[in-house]
């Protein structure tokens, strides 16, 4: 381990105000630690949580997580869950075992499914798409065969939420997107018929659907707005935002230091109790697993040094990836050279047109 990791963790050891070490710090500015690092999000979200005692203030505060991340989905807002296991027991032996981050049940028997996800690569963006939705299928199928053979109508349904710190798909602009079940028609002449309504997205909401959510667009929204706000005076712009945009300033690791300070003190002038239980949630857990965290997110590193190993690491595999184009390239010239050596014009012309995709250069 490098020098650096070490004196983070005796930094980390020694020092009660261990937050300035693990925060995250770009070109000097600094900012809001990831709370989506998979053991602090279920230790602020799902470890406290008793399906005994409803007012239980961590069954209260993800429960207000939940309702407002789906309270553009036009969802009655739930007053209850209750925590189900997250072990999905394959029905048959070529099923796939798997394990979710969060789920639980509400008293209108919606399960609500939460995964976080702290990178979204462009490898692995397809691969988080591709396994929201199997999971989403797996609790649908797991929960409805409870209802019997004979209730399908009563199947259950299932609303997946997925957190992603970074981006996921490619515009730079939509935050939240929602994967849903709806009518598709054709006509006689197998054309599709115009895109589903507003109705019918509506009326799809019945089976339940995926909501993904891109922390890094949702920080430059808000920043958007506050911008907008100053250039018109107004100063108190954190009073006016919806309950959404608060949740999303609090998850989102690429919320500057700055903002997160003040949102934080506004919170507290307002008597937020679920907030500043939170924030008393989170110096909890650092103080018994700074370390851990550290490892967890950057093995220990300072931020700049964990991404300028990324950095190298990703051009190193540039390097390499140029470097078997061009031999390759060299091979396909080779052979092309020894075809034409043959004198065989209609054997080269097959050759170039077969091997052409894999030239790089003429």
């Amino acid at each position: 381990m490098s020098s650096a990791s070490s004196f983070v963790k005796e930094k980390l050891n020694s020092d009660s105000n261990s937050d300035k070490y693990v925060n995250y710090l770009i070109n000097g500015k600094q900012f809001r630690r990831n709370v989506l690092v998979d053991p602090m999000f279920k230790f602020l979200f799902i470890e406290h949580l008793d399906n005994k005692n409803q007012n239980n203030m961590g069954n209260r505060v993800t429960l207000d997580l939940i309702n407002a991340l789906l309270m553009n989905f036009e969802e009655e807002k739930f007053v209850s869950i209750e925590f189900e296991k997250t072990e999905l027991i394959p029905t048959n032996k070529e099923d796939k075992f798997c394990v979710v981050d969060f789920l639980a049940r509400t008293k209108s028997d919606t399960y609500v499914h939460i995964e976080v996800q702290l990178k979204a690569s462009i490898n692995k963006s397809q691969e988080l798409i591709k396994r929201s939705q199997l999971y989403w299928h797996k609790i649908h199928a797991a929960y409805a065969s409870k209802k019997g053979d004979k209730e399908y109508a009563k199947s259950a349904r299932v609303i997946t939420i997925v957190l992603v710190a970074d981006k996921l798909f490619d515009d730079d602009i939509y935050y939240r997107t929602s994967s849903l079940i709806y009518r598709q028609c054709t006509d006689e002449n197998e054309q599709s018929l115009p895109r589903p309504t507003i109705q019918d997205v509506k009326d799809s909401y019945q089976y339940g659907y995926i909501a993904y959510f891109e922390l890094a667009k949702s920080t430059d929204a808000i920043e958007k707005l506050r911008r907008q706000y100053e250039s018109e005076g107004k100063t108190a712009w954190l009073k006016g935002l919806k309950r959404l945009n608060k949740w999303l300033i609090y998850l989102s690791s690429y919320t500057s230091q700055e903002l997160y300070d003040e949102f934080m003190k506004e919170l507290e002038a307002e008597g937020d109790e679920f907030f500043m239980y939170l924030k008393n949630s989170e110096q909890q857990f650092m103080s018994s697993n700074g370390t851990m965290y550290a490892d967890y997110v950057y093995g220990g590193m300072t931020y700049e040094e964990y991404y300028r190993n990324e950095l190298e690491q990703l051009n190193k595999e540039l390097a390499e990836e140029k470097q078997l184009r061009k031999q390759k390239d060299k091979e396909l010239k080779e052979l092309i050279d020894l075809v034409e050596q043959q004198n065989n014009k209609e054997l080269l012309e097959s050759v170039k047109k077969i091997l052409k995709k894999g030239m790089i250069s003429d």
